[in-house]
């Protein structure tokens, strides 16, 4: 692939130019490929309705092609600082953007300081609004969890998905021990 790029390069530029390396004519031309594949993904991500449904795309994609495309002859030429910045990073970046979207709003939910405002008034008021802020968690968490079962949020990575399940643990599980906390303090009294 090499020499046919270097025999183009000549036919544009004549034969009195100095030709370029052909390792520098292969990158490019791998570099421009990678490049149609990213505005291809992207363009993709558009088609999507769902807010989610993206992220789940691109974080798998983008993982993938960062995973098998290191440490081989193609991770090699295009270099691990190319494959970092437009696949990795752009797979983390997703990755955080499907934490935020898909779980952020639950965590919401349990947010502690307006759970202590309503833990000051012991009104039966402050009792339902506790219960329907944990009916709307349960039935958020059952709508994601089902997501998740169904497959349209299937994190096809093993790696990949054990890092999310362990994100998603930090950020849901002490909001909701500490829900539970101010949950029994209001209900204890």
């Amino acid at each position: 692939m090499a020499k046919v790029l270097l025999t183009e390069q000549i036919w544009k530029a004549g034969i009195l130019s100095k030709p370029e390396p052909e390792e520098n004519l292969l990158r490019g031309a791998i570099t421009n490929i990678m490049e149609a594949l990213q505005r291809n993904f992207e363009s993709k991500k558009l088609r999507y309705k769902d807010r989610i449904l993206p992220q789940v795309f691109a974080m798998n994609t983008y993982w993938y092609i960062h995973m098998r495309a290191r440490n081989t002859e193609l991770g090699n030429l295009l270099g691990e600082l190319y494959l970092k910045m437009n696949n990795k990073a752009v797979a983390e970046e997703s990755a955080y953007m499907y934490q935020r979207q898909a779980w952020k709003p639950l965590v919401r939910l349990l947010d502690k300081e307006e759970s202590k405002r309503e833990n000051e008034s012991d009104s039966e008021d402050t009792r339902a609004l506790i219960r329907e802020k944990m009916e709307s968690f349960l039935k958020g968490f059952s709508e994601v969890s089902q997501r998740h079962r169904s497959g349209s949020n299937t994190i096809h990575d093993v790696d990949l998905r054990e890092q999310i399940k362990e994100a998603t643990v930090k950020l849901v599980v002490p909001a909701y021990i500490e829900f539970f906390g101010c949950l029994f303090k209001c209900f204890a009294i």
